[in-house]
């Protein structure tokens, strides 16, 4: 029988509507159209008994065996709109009326009409947002729930942020296992704990607790905060366990053994497991209750150092402990610096510090920057040292030396961990990866060189909170999203757009330029310093457009350039514009190029805002992609193969390919190319045949676009660019290939994204791994906390009341996300979507 069949088999038992539709995408097409007939029935079925998600898989499948079957793609596009999925459900529906006009057109209108009813429920938000008078700064000195709060909706966001931070719990840990630096300061600390009891709170999914397990330590214990991680860690253990004792029973047992000599080895394998249960015991709990161990090891530190809650988890550890037993902990204590920065453009020759007061966030960020857009105004500064076996809450008071007078916008701080024979260091010149120093929003504020500049430090359980001691910090707006500061000071895409605006310009002094997603201006002033004569710059966040407004009015470009917050499909003529524009700027990719819409907008434009000899700046692009092999093999020495499917997501990852440790298996191979002047939204495949020139497991497919800015200039963000635009990664089906060989894999796009598939009919069956590439169960626990989520939301849009409340808890959850046992990363998304980042 064959992989699949058993599968296949397994899942008809379970029942499990998730298991099977992960079973079904392993059976070969040319059987799976003999089960048509259950496919239908299941479908149906599900679909009587309101399982949308199930019947949704099932008529994927159905799909999969005749594409442009009507009453599929109708069903597929009726079940996407009834989950919420409207921009996929449109897609389908616009596939539909390829097929049969009239049903297809019907249902396209009726899938508009409800966006157009999400966009305007959107739009009540957004209105809401315009009478949100910003976040107070008294929130971040005490960020305690309000004691008015309701219980029912106080537990009731806390348990929706603590299902979200459990499903994306698992990535911090993989992030750290890819990080060399990380792993070599550790792999001795682990190795030292030889003879002893520790207890993990957090074993990076087994791996280091499996470590110390087979350097020699007496009893691991390892205590999960999370069901999912226990889980992974319990699966670790099984096949660490299986693969160490194989080997023995294979020896032992012969083909021609008899029943006592089966019994013997059954019996020697019972007895090896029972040991290894023993010596390694797994809990999941949210907090760590009494029990074994003389060593508490805590290895989930983030660049907050105190966010992640390890003084608690030593307070609870310490509380089981015997009276007269010393109490011990890796990381042992650290060693905190500050430092005052200031941010820099590079190559954007304009005043832009108006930005300043919008970037800001609700916890203390990591400092991805490059070093050219920062720039230190004091010395670094040792703030004090935080013991966590003896950790006692207290203040610090810094004088901070200023090296130049200038604009403290930031406090940097970052920290050396005591891990006993090893130290870490998250400082901004370390080579850590996975551990960043944070960066706290403090100003602005003037400083010169002869007046230090002061700074109070809060040392508190779960958090060190940096402020200046004399009240210069307001209300603040709505905060700009982390990588728009990395996007404006790309010095590489500021000189090349800048040298291909002057071009452009230069040949039509005079034009008429429309800015499609202006931002902060900076393109617009680009275009009016070149000598456009009119620049319309169009922004839809209304905070970032007034901004916008400020930044051109400051330098001097108020009477060239108009600002207006609104969506280019909102423009009109000749409301918004006097004449159409002679001249498109725009920006608007992510690192997949289509992911934020440019093709939709380009296509409204075309058709009522640009006129017909309009050029394009950038005129051109085209899509490269790359299969790799980007998985785990082995870490620390411990077999990390499971880890795999929670390496992948659906759809595709930003990623930068510097820091993946991922081997390319095939050359690069061009997929699609777009004329940005007749581009339209039309969806189009590609089948793809790369040859493979070096064997390995083809995991994924990496991705990345070349923008022809004009006749000479252009852009890329291929492997080892260093532009702010990274890669793309998509993962597949994992294939095991041989160099030489000829892959087909398809490429789709619908407008809006794009995608990687292998072609099965034109590959072996055979190779490709039994593993599911992603965890059915938690895509479906994933699945269903979008759809809570997104009701929660629509709910809030309604009710503006509700909203308030809702965005009260939110904040404070997401300032001290700790005390209520949430994810930092969750806990701050959430907030930033109820008071609307730009």
């Amino acid at each position: 029988m064959n992989e699949w069949s058993r599968e296949l088999e397994a899942a008809l038992h379970s029942g499990d509507a998730e298991h099977m539709q992960a079973a079904l995408t392993r059976v070969p097409d040319n059987l799976l159209h003999a089960a048509r007939p259950y496919l239908q029935h299941m479908a149906e079925q599900c679909e009587q008994q309101g399982q949308d998600e199930a019947a949704l898989g099932y008529r994927e499948q159905l799909l999969r065996l005749e594409p442009d079957h009507p009453e599929h793609l109708s069903a597929c596009a009726r079940l996407l709109q009834g989950l919420g999925r409207l921009s996929e459900a449109l897609q389908a529906a616009r596939r539909l009326r390829s097929v049969e006009p009239a049903a297809g057109q019907a249902l396209e209108q009726a899938i508009e009409q409800a966006l157009l009813q999400a966009q305007a429920a959107a739009a009540a938000a957004e209105a809401d947002t315009q009478t949100f008078k910003g976040v107070s700064p008294d929130v971040f000195d005490a960020p305690e729930l309000p004691v008015d709060a309701e219980d029912f909706r106080v537990e009731g966001l806390r348990q929706l942020l603590r299902r979200y931070s459990g499903q994306h719990a698992p990535r911090h840990s993989l992030q750290r296992l890819q990080d060399p630096q990380w792993l070599a300061a550790w792999q001795p600390v682990l190795d030292g704990l030889s003879g002893a009891r520790p207890c993990f709170r957090g074993s990076e999914l087994g791996v280091f607790a499996l470590r110390a397990l087979q350097a020699g330590a007496q009893q691991v214990r390892c205590v999960e905060d999370h069901p999912l991680q226990a889980r992974i860690v319990q699966g670790m253990a099984q096949k660490h366990f299986l693969a160490h004792w194989l080997p023995g029973e294979l020896d032992a047992v012969q083909l021609d053994a008899q029943p006592a000599d089966a019994e013997q080895a059954a019996a020697a394998r019972q007895a090896a497991f029972e040991q290894f249960s023993e010596r390694f015991s797994i809990e999941c709990a949210e907090h760590i209750a009494a029990g074994d161990g003389d060593c508490l090891v805590f290895p989930g530190i983030d660049h907050s150092l105190l966010g992640t809650g390890i003084v608690q988890a030593v307070r609870e550890f310490a509380q089981g402990l015997p009276a007269d037993q010393a109490l011990r902990v890796l990381p042992a204590s650290a060693q905190v610096f500050v430092m005052a920065i200031e941010w820099r453009y590079p190559q954007a020759p304009f005043a832009l510090e108006a930005l300043a007061p919008l970037r800001w966030s609700l916890y203390p960020q990591p400092l991805d920057a490059d070093p050219a857009l920062w720039s230190a105004l004091s010395a670094p500064v040792s703030a004090g040292r935080i013991d966590f076996a003896d950790f006692h809450e207290c203040n610090w008071e810094l004088a901070l030396p200023v090296l130049r007078a200038g604009r403290v916008d930031a406090l940097l701080y970052w920290f050396e961990l005591d891990l006993g024979t090893q130290t870490l260091s998250s400082a901004p010149d370390s080579p850590l990866r996975s551990l960043r120093p944070a960066v706290q929003h403090v100003g602005p504020v003037e400083v010169a060189v002869e007046h230090p500049l002061q700074v109070q430090i809060a040392v508190r359980e779960q958090r060190l909170r940096l402020r200046l001691p004399f009240g210069n910090e307001a209300v603040r707006e709505p905060p700009l999203p982390s990588w728009f500061g990395p996007m404006l000071g790309d010095a590489q895409r500021n000189r090349a757009y800048a040298d291909a605006i002057a071009r452009e310009l230069a040949v039509a002094p005079k034009a008429r330029v429309l800015d499609i997603g202006a931002g902060c201006g900076l393109l617009s002033m680009l275009a009016a310093r070149a000598g456009a004569e009119q620049v319309l710059g169009c922004e839809r966040s209304p905070a970032l457009a007034k901004i916008a407004g400020d930044i051109v009015a400051a330098n001097g470009l108020a009477e060239q350039i108009r600002i207006v917050g609104k969506d280019c499909r909102q423009l009109k003529l000749p409301e918004d514009l006097p004449q159409r524009a002679d001249l498109a700027l725009f920006e608007l990719f992510d690192c997949g190029l289509l992911g934020e819409g440019i093709l939709h907008f380009l296509a409204y434009a075309r058709e009522h805002l640009l006129a017909a000899h309009a050029r394009y700046l950038p005129r051109a692009a085209r899509l490269f992609a790359q299969v790799v092999e980007y998985r785990f093999e082995r870490v620390l020495g411990i077999d990390a193969s499971l880890l795999n499917p929670y390496l992948a997501s659906p759809g595709y990852s930003n990623v930068d390919a510097a820091c993946l440790p991922y081997r390319p298996l095939c050359a690069p191979i061009e997929v699609f190319a777009f004329d940005f002047a007749q581009a339209d939204l039309s969806p189009a495949t590609r089948e793809l045949s790369p040859v493979v020139i070096e064997s390995g497991v083809a995991s994924a497919v990496l991705f990345w676009f070349d923008l022809q800015l004009d006749g000479e200039g252009q852009l890329s963000n291929a492997p080892g660019s260093t532009l702010h635009w990274k890669q793309a990664l998509q993962f597949v089906a994992e294939l095991e290939v041989d160099a030489g060989q000829t892959l087909s894999i398809e490429a789709n796009h619908d407008g809006s994204a794009l995608s990687f598939r292998w072609r099965p009919e034109a590959m072996n069956a055979a190779r490709f791994s039994r593993v599911p590439r992603m965890d059915p169960r938690w895509l479906a626990a994933s699945a269903e906390l979008d759809q809570q989520t997104q009701s929660l939301l629509q709910h809030c849009a309604q009710h503006p009341e509700e909203r308030a409340k809702v965005r009260e808890l939110a904040l404070r959850m997401a300032i001290l996300p700790a005390a209520h046992g949430l994810d930092p990363v969750i806990a701050q998304r959430f907030a930033h979507m109820l008071i609307a980042s730009p």
